[in-house]
């Protein structure tokens, strides 16, 4: 199955140490962007926080090279970028999974409140201190749950739902992340907001957010024009929150 955009370039490769590694490489090396690398294989894969892990044959491995000339601050909303976009092409190649198919801020796609992919940013300066610039690094669960998965922090795969091709994924990833990457440039970060919500997992809900050490609970109010999450506390204040992890979500009643 062909892995196409306009204007893009993908590279397929056996086995890496990890494809934002091989992306960032690409990009000290002058390469304009527009890239998407493919991997069978990770040897040392890596997500938030620096969590690493191995990532055998059988589940989808990319990173994109971006070059998207914005401010540094506001690269960051290429996570929810490519949450919808892999949303999208979830819909496309996994339709049973759609339904129950839901963004946890920040990063994650879930199935049934179980993880089936996280997206990890990574961005380079330039000398003036402005964007040169950046990596998206996915990863989606195709065939298989890799090793990590507990009671406290479900997974699950597309193979469970009806689809187990990397390459029908990939493809369809794409094809969505390239359109919206240019809904976002020419549009801004309306659209993508409200792509979001409508997927938006726990918002209304009690949720416990993790700040480092810290956790603070409240409830998910909203999700802000900025990509902060908006937790309204139990003394009725709000806080905003740019960085942090939602570790528990408890269903409104």
């Amino acid at each position: 199955m062909p892995i196409a955009a306009p204007g893009w370039r993908v590279e397929r490769l056996r086995q890496v140490g990890s494809t934002n590694d091989e992306a960032r490489d690409r990009a000290r090396d002058g390469d304009p962007g527009l890239l998407l690398i493919i991997a069978e294989e990770q040897l040392s894969g890596r997500g938030r926080r620096g969590r690493q892990w191995h990532s055998p044959p059988g589940n989808l491995y990319c990173s994109a090279l971006l070059r998207p000339g914005m401010p540094p601050q506001e690269a960051g909303l290429f996570s929810f970028v490519t949450a919808v976009a892999l949303a999208a092409a979830i819909d496309e190649c996994a339709p049973a999974a759609s339904a129950l198919l839901t963004c946890k801020w920040p990063n994650d796609l879930r199935i049934a409140g179980a993880k089936l992919s996280g997206i990890l940013l990574e961005s380079g300066a330039r000398p003036d201190g402005g964007l040169d610039h950046l990596i998206i690094g996915t990863g989606v669960n195709v065939r298989f749950v890799p090793d990590g998965a507990t009671e406290r922090y479900p997974a699950t795969c597309l193979a469970d739902h009806g689809q187990d091709d990397p390459e029908a994924v990939a493809a369809a990833y794409l094809v969505h992340l390239a359109d919206w990457c240019s809904r976002f440039a020419a549009e801004g970060f309306a659209p993508v907001r409200r792509a979001w919500l409508d997927r938006a997992e726990g918002l209304g809900a009690a949720i416990t957010v993790r700040l480092g050490r810290e956790e603070l609970q409240g409830r998910f109010l909203d999700f802000g024009h900025d990509g902060a999450l908006m937790l309204e506390r139990p003394d009725g204040s709000v806080r905003t929150i740019v960085s942090g992890e939602i570790v528990q979500t408890v269903p409104a009643t």
